[in-house]
């Protein structure tokens, strides 16, 4: 009875450390495959995803529901400017079923709501213009053009259109929608020393943003 026992407890320690190793090779097998395709729709220099829940397999074959998909993108161009890294955080995201059996792919098919932050250096956008951007913080922006140093402004206007202005002038502009990852949405940001962030929550996920992951 007791050798009996042991070769059931021997077993299940088996088939625990089985299955728990296919789960963790599904994984980081999706986690890529999400990564890849964000990284190939957005030009970034390169990315990486993340996947909430456990075990996966679980919430991927059975569910095909995950509770949450967090996304990022390192060094993504958006016209003149290079960001420095946006994160997509999505909660609740469907898969579909026949892509996962038939295909062995995870496909999204909706997500209720994510948060999309974006991060520029002073660095990066002192590169896009062509002048010193000095971020002080607590909103503090300057601007040096030669040996004269002028106080600036970094906003978001008219929804999601990144500002940097100085003298009444505007140094730039860029649509932070201008990416298949951030739809329009009204961002807020937020200017710290060295950086800012622009970000916004949306509710639920356009279309857009699912084909750009499909």
């Amino acid at each position: 009875m007791f050798r009996l026992i042991r070769k059931l407890i021997t077993l299940a320690i088996v088939l625990a450390i089985v299955l728990g190793g296919a789960n963790y090779l599904a994984l980081h097998v999706a986690q890529d495959d999400v990564a890849h395709r964000a990284q190939t729709a957005t030009r970034a220099q390169s990315a990486s995803a993340s996947i909430d829940g456990f075990p996966f397999l679980y919430d991927a074959l059975v569910a095909t529901s995950l509770p949450g998909v967090h996304i990022r993108l390192n060094y993504m161009p958006v016209g003149p400017l290079r960001l420095e890294k946006v994160d997509v955080s999505m909660n609740k995201v469907d898969l579909s079923r026949h892509d996962l059996f038939d295909h062995h792919q995870v496909r999204i098919t909706s997500v209720a709501n994510a948060l999309v932050t974006a991060t520029v250096t002073a660095q990066e956008l002192s590169a896009a213009i062509g002048h010193q951007v000095i971020l002080a913080g607590n909103g503090q922006v300057q601007v040096k053009m030669g040996l004269v140093t002028l106080a600036g402004q970094v906003a978001v206007v008219a929804g999601q259109d990144l500002v940097v202005r100085s003298g009444g002038v505007d140094l730039l502009s860029v649509n932070l929608a201008d990416n298949p990852l951030v739809p329009p949405c009204t961002m807020s940001l937020e200017v710290l020393t060295g950086y800012a962030t622009a970000s916004c929550y949306i509710a639920p996920v356009p279309a857009s943003v699912i084909q750009a992951l499909s």
